[in-house]
């Protein structure tokens, strides 16, 4: 498995000597498709397709929304996790997330008094590692700290449930990040 090449180095030495880059804008497009489909676009990447369900109208001919926002929680977990461990002296051989999402759908209806957001997740973290479950517990204190979705739905007021877990490599396992 590929190091994660020190992105918070680079990061910080981009920064100091363009101080104007502390700030980024990110943009994506979408483009309708007929009944409950569209095709969202990043930069220079394929499409993105979106649908709904069939028992609500969509075809299902790909995730819904809430479900791509869910996914991007999954892939920042996996994306900035390893990033942090390197920066914090951390080893990690691996790592898998899942993230669970309950919301009401009467918030979507428009119905008062009712958000039309997440109201609980549930998000589980297994890293194969050697490390003590206190330095695990260090690393998802610091992902949640720095994490945009995870400061996003904090500020929703959502219930987060949020649990790292250890597992512990077999012997002779290849060492993939360290600090």
């Amino acid at each position: 498995m590929q190091s994660p090449r020190s992105l918070f180095p680079q990061l910080r030495k981009l920064v100091q000597e363009h101080p104007r880059l502390t700030i980024a804008t990110l943009r994506a497009g979408g483009v309708w498709r007929g009944g409950l489909r569209a095709a969202v676009k990043v930069r220079q990447h394929r499409a993105i397709s979106m649908d709904e369900l069939r028992h609500v109208g969509g075809s299902d001919s790909g995730p819904n929304p809430m479900e791509h926002f869910l996914s991007s929680l999954a892939g920042c977990i996996c994306v900035l996790t390893p990033a942090l461990a390197q920066d914090l002296g951390i080893e990690i051989r691996n790592l898998e997330a899942e993230v669970e999402g309950t919301l009401d759908v009467r918030g979507f209806l428009g119905e008062n008094g009712v958000k039309p957001a997440f109201y609980m997740l549930k998000i589980r973290v297994r890293l194969k590692s050697h490390e003590p479950q206190d330095r695990i517990d260090r690393l998802r204190e610091e992902f949640e700290r720095r994490c945009p979705f995870h400061y996003m739905l904090k500020e929703t007021g959502a219930s987060l449930d949020s649990r790292w877990e250890a597992i512990r490599p077999r012997r002779g396992g290849r060492r993939v990040f360290n600090g």
